[in-house]
């Protein structure tokens, strides 16, 4: 069952990650993030990944942090 982990008899939910600034944590987030060099990532693969995430309208600068597009370097 996803999102479920099981410790000997106990089961329970993982618990979120500590995400950063402008960041929500995502059970089935973009295998391929919005970046500010590459802001359309709609032809990647549909995979999923667990972890943390930008928030809806934020974008990956070069240091891999969640900023506005006003905020990416040329």
């Amino acid at each position: 069952m996803p999102g479920i982990l099981r410790s000997n008899t106990e089961w329970s939910t993982p618990p979120a990650l500590d995400c950063g600034p402008n960041e929500e944590y995502d059970e089935c987030g973009s295998a391929c993030p919005p970046e500010c060099g590459n802001p359309n990532t709609d032809s990647c693969g549909k995979g999923c990944v667990i972890g943390c995430g930008c928030k809806l309208g934020f974008l990956r600068n070069s240091n891999w942090q969640c900023v506005a597009p006003s905020d990416c370097n040329p």
